[in-house]
């Protein structure tokens, strides 16, 4: 899996511990009705499939969406942080 911040052209690969938990969340999104309407601070790419996600309000998603919260959340954005700006 690959992570792209925003308005970057350089995507990041994710592997191991960091991608089963980044990609686990991605792809467990609920599917719905509801539209991923966030600023997409960060493109995530599973399996082909493109996810973005807020990293100010926790929202992630395409189609549908899911609100990360708590220790996931903390845990979701240092992984992220990390892996595009170390």
């Amino acid at each position: 899996m690959t992570v792209k911040k925003s308005g970057s052209s350089k995507s990041v690969e994710l592997s191991g511990k960091d991608a089963q938990f980044v990609g686990k969340f991605a792809t467990a999104s609920p599917r719905g009705a509801a539209i991923f309407s966030g600023n997409k601070d960060y493109i995530l790419t599973v399996n082909g499939e493109e996810y973005f996600y807020d990293i100010s309000t926790g929202v992630l998603g395409n189609s549908s969406v899911k609100t990360l919260s708590g220790n996931v959340k903390e845990q979701f954005d240092s992984i992220l942080i990390e892996a595009t700006e170390g």
